[in-house]
């Protein structure tokens, strides 16, 4: 409810464009909290059951978990970034130097 009074602002205070990209930021926010979250509890059980064989095994299975967990913020972050960033044709980076 909160993000849904949040665009409407957005799009009559800013332009449709802000307002779309935040709508798709916090659409994918939400999906990354809720696989992640998902991800996380079971690299979680896997990792308690994996400390029973010693803490080498424990360790490698939870530092795999948080790795997928980081690469599925970027992934989504990565597929949302040619819809949101602006295209120009009149307009160009300054050159590096």
């Amino acid at each position: 409810m909160v993000g849904a009074l949040l665009f409407v602002v957005i799009y009559f205070a800013l332009d449709s464009l802000t307002a779309i990209g935040f709508a798709i930021g916090a659409l994918l926010s939400g999906m990354t909290g809720y696989i992640g979250m998902n991800i996380s509890v079971r690299a979680n059980v896997r990792t308690a059951e994996a400390a029973k064989n010693g803490l080498n095994a424990a360790l490698k299975i939870a530092f795999r978990g948080g790795a997928i967990t980081g690469m599925l913020v970027v992934g989504l972050d990565w597929r949302a970034w040619p819809v949101t960033t602006p295209r120009s044709s009149t307009t160009s980076p300054a050159p590096i130097r």
